[in-house]
């Protein structure tokens, strides 16, 4: 019975090849899609045999001739443009089209991988697909662009890119071979031209200098452009077994090997470190040291992601406003005004690093709401001509565990970036840091508990070795971890103000104040200059609504009333009376 089936399929070879139209002899003048159309139409359930690639030889050979190709690599190439409409050809399309076994297919995987090389097919898809079904690739349509213009396609240099084009190009080209598994051969090719074709770039030019300097292989070369790539476009640490989407298995060994004998030179140059988790040094974690963001990462955008973290804040834009403190605390701002002057804050510095001393200036302001804590960091801002980069700690905490800890370091990593881009050193702000400079917690047993601690750790930490400006705000400074009051240079006090000042506070947001009016209300109600302010903007609304009130004093002191919440006893009491 197999006897008579093989005799069968003999007969049937036999007859499709008497069936297989000739040749023509004037093949070398056709267009190549015209050549690829005639090879596909003789490769319907040809099962891509020896006999097949050699009943089409003339018609491969010529074209791929003009492609830069093999004979043989000229028919699979003709099938996948055949296919191109088709963004996931997977072999399986190729098998059904052509009747070739996948043992066969396996025969030919090299030269589907040689038109890979040269970009006339990429990968497609996801993990996802490769599980179910293999590989699979498109067509870009560069390439078909290009045939129809009967041209061999040529992919065009991606050069003089912008830096954030720059990123993404690389971000793609990691995620072919992360996401996709394409070659490893291919990602170096990649990377290599991108950074040679965009020297204009400080990240290209710092990358080539590094690895003449420091005489990196390629494997070191490659991981140190992966870890830029995930630290720009996904804030993500990389693991020692992520790297395995990177590599061969060979050299990830020996990555491995290096790291783990701290014998590896991107570890020794103080380029790469290992990362934290939970505020612990975790030695499968391997990040970017600060050293190395400085020389690579200095042309990324000044803002930071859903973080807390706006952009940089121009102190041209900042609006000028007058305020009014006690005389202690008029003395230490005034100080701290003359200090974050251009000249004295350069001068001071160096003097510090002469004498071997910490340069980073680290001041808390705490006190009641409302006392202008916040306004006056903006102030000496405007002042003093330094941009603002405000971060709101609350907002910072994610639900996701670890993602927290990754906001933090990004608020640090964006202010290290912001001080190398401005002319002057910016000021940081923590606003309402309440939410984050609290007591740490003992005996943890929650994660979002060793959440909060870690958080903790990491801005410990940073304020440590801190360069720069950094200004926190808070209500509740005592609740305030004594591990962070020792951290701050400066602490002022804003008390809620006097008689006298709130007499200032109301004129200066109501000029039409009369004296006695001002010193009345200033007499009568003990506000904060937040809570005047509310009431100056509440007359404001009434009067486009309604006009001006014919008694000032009596609609202001109403306003009044209405601010005091916590002066009102309106209701009923509930209980037994005793």
């Amino acid at each position: 019975m197999r006897k008579r089936n093989l005799e069968n399929d003999s007969e049937m070879m036999m007859v499709n090849d008497t069936q297989m139209e000739s040749i023509p002899t004037n093949y070398e003048k056709l267009p190549i899609l015209r050549l690829m159309e005639m090879i596909t139409e003789k490769a319907a359930n040809k099962r891509l045999s020896d006999e097949f690639f050699e009943q089409v030889l003339p018609l491969s050979t010529h074209l791929g001739n003009l492609l830069g190709l093999t004979p043989q690599q000229a028919v699979l190439y003709s099938i996948f443009i055949d296919n191109y409409n088709d963004n996931m050809i997977g072999l399986n399309d190729i098998q059904q089209q052509t009747g070739a076994r996948m043992t066969r297919l396996a025969q030919l995987q090299d030269d589907i991988d040689a038109i890979e090389r040269k970009r006339f097919i990429r990968r497609s898809g996801g993990l996802g697909y490769m599980a179910n079904g293999g590989v699979h690739y498109n067509v870009p349509i560069e390439s078909i662009k290009a045939l129809r213009d009967n041209k061999a396609y040529s992919p065009k240099p991606l050069a003089n890119l912008p830096f954030g084009a720059f990123v993404r190009e690389v971000d793609k080209c990691v995620g072919m071979r992360y996401d996709l598994g394409e070659p490893y051969e291919l990602l170096a090719i990649d990377l290599d031209e991108l950074v040679k074709n965009n020297m204009h770039l400080k990240i290209c030019k710092a990358l080539t200098e590094l690895q003449e300097k420091l005489e990196l292989v390629e494997a070191n070369w490659v991981l140190l452009v992966v870890l830029c790539v995930f630290e720009l476009c996904h804030e993500e640490n990389m693991s020692l077994g992520r790297l395995r989407n990177i590599f061969e298995d060979d050299m990830l060994k020996i990555i491995q090997v290096s790291f783990d004998s701290e014998a590896n030179v991107l570890l020794q140059a103080g380029l790469v470190e290992f990362g934290c988790n939970n505020g612990m040094v975790d030695r499968n974690i391997l990040v970017l040291s600060r050293k190395a963001k400085n020389m690579l990462l200095s042309e990324r955008r000044r803002r930071g992601r859903n973080t807390g973290v706006g952009s940089l804040k121009d102190s041209k834009r900042i609006t000028t406003k007058s305020l009014f403190y006690e005389d202690g605390v008029k003395q230490q701002v005034d100080r701290l005004n003359d200090m974050l002057t251009k000249s004295s804050f350069k001068d001071i510095c160096k003097r510090l690093k002469e004498n071997k001393m910490r340069r980073g200036f680290t001041c808390l302001f705490y006190g009641a709401p409302g006392t202008g804590k916040t306004e006056t960091v903006l102030q000496l801002a405007k002042k003093t001509g330094r941009s603002i980069m405000q971060v709101d700690l609350s907002e910072i905490k994610d639900k996701y565990v670890g993602e927290s800890e990754k906001n933090v370091k990004a608020i640090f990593d964006n202010y290290r970036a912001a001080i190398e881009s401005e002319k002057i050193c910016p000021i940081l702000l923590f606003n309402e840091a309440d939410a984050i400079i609290g007591k740490r917690l003992e005996n943890v047993e929650h994660s979002v508990d060793n959440m909060y601690n870690s958080m903790q750790n990491i801005i410990l930490q940073e304020m440590e070795t801190f360069e720069g400006i950094l200004i926190a705000t808070t209500n509740l400074e005592g609740n305030m971890d004594s591990a962070f009051e020792r951290r701050f240079l400066y602490k002022v006090r804003f008390e809620k103000p006097s008689v006298s000042v709130r007499k200032q506070i109301w004129q200066s947001i109501i000029p039409s104040l009369s004296e006695e009016v001002a010193l009345s209300l200033a007499n009568e109600f003990d506000f904060s200059g937040g809570q005047i302010e509310n009431i100056a903007r509440k007359q404001i609304v009434d009067n486009i609504l309604y006009g001006e009130s014919s008694d000032v004093y009596a609609s202001l002191k109403q306003y009044c009333n209405d601010e005091s919440i916590q002066n009102r006893n309106t209701r009923p009491s509930i209980g037994f009376m005793s």
